[in-house]
């Protein structure tokens, strides 16, 4: 999957889970006990923070991953007209594989808003899926031990029979991290065992999920 393609389905992914109305997993509010966890802060990725411009993010890279800049591939998105930053870090954790890791900036900000990190297929050709699968387990019980707006917040919710949204959940500032499983559907004649292996992860951390800075056509320009 190119890293136009990936930023892309960040944001449709989202959309799909708000147009579903999918039942989701909620925290209680009526819980006897009081509400000890601490608040997430969702604020980029690493080194690499929201606000940031393009050279702060480049350096961001390469103190995450020793990366120099001639190695970070730079797109512009034909219609959102967003700039990605991308690479592919062989091993960004000890489980989960090889993983592609994109940094999207603004359309007028030029600053960073989102970051798109993607597991399994369309990243490498032999997928591990019980890796990705493993991946997703840990990160989803590390995500799950702060708080979180009771609106949106989803564990394990299934979508579709190819979309899992394995946890999604919001800051105080509105801010969101969404993390999807996803799985293709068989094509004709596939074996549905063989499918399964082509699992894709894909984790997102967005600044504004409502609202992303993305070119858009006002009412009345048209």
């Amino acid at each position: 999957m190119s890293l136009r393609k990936t930023a892309s389905l960040a944001i449709s992914i989202f959309l799909v889970t708000l147009v579903t109305g999918v039942a989701i997993a909620k925290t209680s509010t009526k819980d006897s006990k009081p509400q000890t966890k601490k608040w997430a802060i969702i604020d980029g990725f690493r080194s690499a923070k929201f606000g940031m411009d393009k050279k702060k993010v480049t350096r961001a890279i390469a103190k995450d991953f020793k990366i120099s800049a001639r190695k970070v591939k730079v797109n512009i998105h034909p219609t959102e007209k967003t700039t990605t930053l991308g690479v592919t870090v062989p091993k960004l954790m000890a489980a989960g594989g090889t993983a592609e890791v994109t940094y999207i900036l603004g359309q007028k900000s030029k600053q960073l808003m989102q970051v798109n990190v993607v597991w399994g297929i369309g990243v490498t050709k032999d997928v591990n899926n019980k890796e990705v699968i493993a991946i997703a387990n840990l990160l989803r019980t590390h995500f799950i031990k702060k708080r979180y707006q009771e609106d949106m917040f989803a564990a394990n919710a299934k979508v579709s029979d190819t979309l899992l949204v394995v946890f999604r959940g919001k800051d105080k500032k509105g801010r969101m991290v969404v993390m999807s499983l996803i799985t293709p559907s068989p094509k004709e004649g596939e074996d549905k065992k063989k499918t399964k292996q082509k699992v894709q992860l894909l984790l997102s951390y967005k600044l504004d999920p409502a609202s992303p800075d993305v070119l858009t056509i006002k009412e009345g320009e048209f």
